[in-house]
C-alpha cells in the first residue's frame, strides 16, 4: 500500500472495523465513492439554489460516512460547510464546499492507487 497521510485517509478505520478483510474495505469504499459523489454533487445544487439547509443535512450525511471510511479531511471540510450553513452565512457555506470539493479530489486520488 502506497503511504498516504493519515489526515487525508486513515486505512487503519476501516481495517478495525473489518479485521483488515481487503475484499469488505473495497467493497465499503466503492459505496463510500459512489454516495459520496452524489451527496457533493447535490451539495453543489442545494448551494446554487441558495438552500444552506439542505447544504448543512447533506453535509452532515457526508462527515459521518467520513468519519465511518477515515476520511479525516474530508471529514474536516464537512464539519466546516455544515457549520457554515447552519449559521446562514452563504459566503462562508461556499467557500466550505469549494474547501471541500478540493478535498473530495484529493482523496479520490489517493483512492484510486489503492
Amino acid at each position: 500500500m502506497p503511504s498516504i497521510p493519515p489526515t487525508v485517509f486513515d486505512p487503519a478505520v476501516l481495517g478495525d472495523m473489518f479485521n483488515g478483510d481487503m475484499a469488505v474495505m473495497a467493497a465499503v469504499l466503492k459505496t463510500f465513492v459512489a454516495s459520496t459523489h452524489a451527496n457533493i454533487a447535490a451539495i453543489h445544487d442545494a448551494m446554487a439554489q441558495g438552500d444552506l439547509v439542505a447544504t448543512s443535512l447533506l453535509a452532515h450525511k457526508i462527515k459521518g460516512a467520513c468519519a465511518q471510511s477515515g476520511a479525516r479531511a474530508m471529514e474536516q471540510a464537512t464539519r466546516v460547510l455544515e457549520q457554515a450553513a447552519k449559521s446562514g452565512d452563504g459566503p462562508a457555506s461556499e467557500a466550505a464546499a469549494q474547501a471541500l470539493t478540493a478535498q473530495w479530489s484529493t482523496l479520490r486520488k489517493v483512492l484510486a492507487v489503492l
